[in-house]
């Protein structure tokens, strides 16, 4: 005859065991959650910027909505002064919007990004910054 104390308790061990193989894995995968901020840019565009660390750098992502395609964009990026990338981008279908993404060195200490945009031919700009 078995025992129901023993049978529990031997049958608690391996499943604790077994919960704890499979959460390892999840825990392990972990994603880091990205700063974010959003604004109103000088004409009513919007921008939002999102900053998190990737590897042994930082990722940043710009996008700047206008809600017209085709329009030119000029964009400037930092991260503490240092220029991250600088290009020319057109809102693109079917959002009227663009994005911007790049990789820079994770600085010591707090990394502050700002990202410049301007609208040549309608002299708008987008002012987007985010402290990581």
């Amino acid at each position: 005859m078995v025992n129901k104390k023993s049978w529990t308790v031997g049958m608690m061990v391996p499943l604790a065991v077994a919960t704890m193989v499979a959460t390892a894995p999840a825990a392990s995968a972990a994603k880091v959650i990205p700063t974010v901020a959003s604004g109103p840019c000088s004409a009513g565009s919007l921008w939002t910027v999102k900053a998190k660390p990737d590897n042994s750098g930082m990722e940043i992502e710009l996008q700047i909505d206008s809600n017209v395609i085709g329009q030119t964009w000029n964009v400037r990026v930092t991260d503490n002064e240092e220029l991250v990338t600088e290009d020319t981008k057109v809102t693109l279908a079917p959002s009227g919007s663009f994005t911007v993404r790049a990789l820079t060195a994770d600085r010591v200490g707090v990394d502050h990004i700002e990202a410049l945009a301007t609208n040549p031919g309608t002299n708008e700009t987008c002012i987007a910054q985010v402290n990581r």
